[in-house]
């Protein structure tokens, strides 16, 4: 929150008789009411305000039992603000980070969580999306393909991390007629990795950070699919194995179970992993200066896709 927001914040408090309770780690502000019972404040970002007016409401409507999965509730939402309810769980915060070396790319997440997040990923499949408002930012392959691969690809050659045969090379492999054809759409945060994910001590898992940003946008009206909350099973599993790219183990179990648990199609998975690890790899040479090394180790996560037998030696 920036420094000229604190007194609208602190007559918002006010208003709503909250008092502050402290600053959590990711920045946003711990808040109670006078019972004690504890929210989190923070700024109304994306589809936030959609997903919880709407969408959720819809999803509960529908009465899942999920095994491990819970969707955060609000309490209200005030001007440009949401407060939804504090969860006083273990974060993932320490275990994956973009800069501490024991951190690193998801090194410190303990290889068995694989199962819990698998978990989640069915859970999230039970969710009827036919059912669901229309207004969320769903997947479009062939829009993926004709603009944002072109743009993504010939960003990341400018910066001189890909080269146009490997352009030519990972686009032979997603015109296949054949990709995603009997593949399912599921509903998730968009934003599917460790970091927004809190552990309860029941063992089930709050999904936060419902923001759905289109952070591709190449300064055109069309929408960035790297936070699409409607998507491909296999590219919400891509997403989750592109953001560990520093725990090879946990990337192997994933995919493994994956693959097994949902019957998903090991070309549909290839592409999915080439997909998201472009869209990350752009992402990052945006928000760093330079050819980052966080991009690099995207490109290579993509550019390993191109051999077949590696790929087939991670699933087997």
């Amino acid at each position: 929150m920036e420094f000229n927001q604190f007194p609208k914040i602190y007559q918002i408090l006010q208003k709503e008789n909250l008092l502050p309770d402290g600053v959590l780690s990711n920045g946003n502000l711990l808040c109670r009411d006078n019972d004690g019972n504890k929210f989190v404040m923070k700024d109304l970002v994306g589809l936030e305000g959609v997903v919880y007016t709407d969408i959720f409401p819809s999803v509960n409507d529908q009465k899942i039992e999920f095994k491990i999965l819970i969707l955060p509730k609000l309490y209200k939402i005030v001007d440009k603000f949401i407060f939804f309810e504090f969860y006083n769980g273990k974060s993932f915060n320490e275990t994956w980070d973009e800069f501490k070396p024991n951190s690193l790319g998801g090194r410190g997440v303990p290889l068995n969580s694989v199962n819990m997040f698998i978990d989640l990923i069915f859970d999230f499949s039970k969710i009827d999306i036919s059912r669901l408002p229309t207004n969320l930012i769903e997947f479009d392959l062939d829009l993926w393909k004709s603009v944002h691969f072109k743009e993504m690809s010939k960003g990341l050659e400018k910066f001189g991390l890909l080269s146009k045969e490997q352009i030519l090379q990972a686009n032979n492999i997603l015109q296949s007629d054949n990709l995603f054809n009997k593949s399912k759409k599921i509903l998730t945060n968009g934003d599917f990795y460790p970091r927004n994910f809190i552990l309860m001590p029941d063992n089930k898992i709050v999904v936060i950070d419902w923001e759905g940003r289109t952070d591709i946008n190449f300064e055109q009206n069309i929408p960035g699919y790297r936070n699409a909350m409607v998507n491909f099973i296999e590219n919400h599993v891509a997403f989750l194995y592109v953001h560990m790219w520093g725990n090879p183990l946990f990337q192997q179990a994933l995919l493994k179970k994956s693959i097994a648990t949902f019957n998903l199609d090991a070309e549909n998975v290839r592409a999915s992993i080439l997909i998201k690890s472009l869209e990350q790899a752009f992402l990052w040479i945006h928000n760093y200066d330079g050819a980052s090394y966080l991009s690099m180790d995207q490109v290579q996560i993509f550019v390993n896709m191109f051999n077949l037998s590696y790929f087939e030696s991670i699933i087997s």
